[in-house]
């Protein structure tokens, strides 16, 4: 919006301008619905200094852009990582926490499942011998011996197998639902991060479009490049709400996935215990 005073310098189609205190120098275009052009300098200070001299002393060389200022306007469009996610809004920062914790959530979640310990064939078939014999003894020393949710289930059984069927039972399935309590813990945060870091995109995509559409209520359509920009910048949260919302639901089935293998394996392991009981 400042005007300034210089000298143009016609080569061609293209139109190069230094204003007369030395504060501005560049390429001039004709801007929209206006007289008056706009000077849009080079990113290189030495191409702006070099545009400068030549306009003034009417001889030198001077920046050259064959495609008539398209190659710039390309160039103007490419931005940093943290350009691209600051012109998103307020709405990017929810999103960014959103990340941030459902990651957190994942590696820790992923390495815990990663370090669950089941028991080995070999253990497991001298507990089902023990418990076959209707040993107390030795298969609550067995079942002692093994780490892990499912050491845990096998003790609570081991520790009541002189009791009735239905109670050793009954004090397994009470282990087996902690442990997929356990291992269904911070699960669902994932899945509702997956959820809602897209509507938290979608609301920042409306919000952009209203402000964009105030400003065109009062400053008119008539630039179409500032319709373009405030539409394209409304629509960073909803790009980002996804790219946050895809990891989020892969990595939610395939925990998902892991936690229930881990609880079936233990539940076959139960069954095994349980067709043991009373055999002898």
């Amino acid at each position: 919006g400042v005007v300034r005073q210089g000298r143009f310098l016609l080569l061609g189609p293209v139109a190069y301008f230094a204003s007369d205190d030395g504060s501005l120098a560049g390429i001039a275009s004709q801007r929209v619905g206006s007289l008056i052009p706009v000077v849009e300098s080079c990113s290189d200070p030495v191409l702006n200094e070099m545009t400068k001299t030549t306009v003034e002393k009417d001889e030198g060389s001077i920046p050259f852009d064959a495609s008539l200022g398209n190659a710039r306007k390309i160039e103007e469009t490419k931005e940093t990582v943290v350009e691209h996610f600051l012109k998103g809004g307020v709405v990017m920062w929810p999103i960014l926490l959103l990340l941030c914790c459902a990651a957190v959530v994942v590696v820790l979640k992923w390495l815990w499942l990663a370090c669950v310990r089941l028991p080995s064939a070999k253990a497991l078939a001298e507990l089902l011998s023990a418990v076959r014999t209707n040993d107390k003894a030795r298969a609550l020393e067995l079942a002692q011996k093994m780490k892990g949710m499912a050491g845990r289930m096998l003790r609570a059984g081991a520790e009541v197998l002189d009791q009735p069927r239905e109670l050793i039972e009954e004090a397994m399935f009470e282990k087996m639902l902690e442990a997929k309590t356990r291992l269904n813990r911070f699960l669902p945060f994932v899945a509702v991060t997956a959820a809602c870091a897209p509507l938290l995109g979608l609301l920042g995509t409306v919000t952009g479009i209203i402000a964009t559409f105030n400003l065109m209520t009062v400053f008119g359509s008539g630039d179409i490049k500032m319709l373009s920009s405030g539409i394209s910048e409304a629509l960073i949260t909803t790009e980002y709400g996804l790219y946050v919302a895809i990891p989020c639901v892969l990595m939610h089935s395939f925990l998902s996935r892991k936690a229930k293998g881990i609880a079936d394996k233990m539940e076959q392991v139960a069954v095994k215990f349980m067709c043991e009981v009373g055999k002898v």
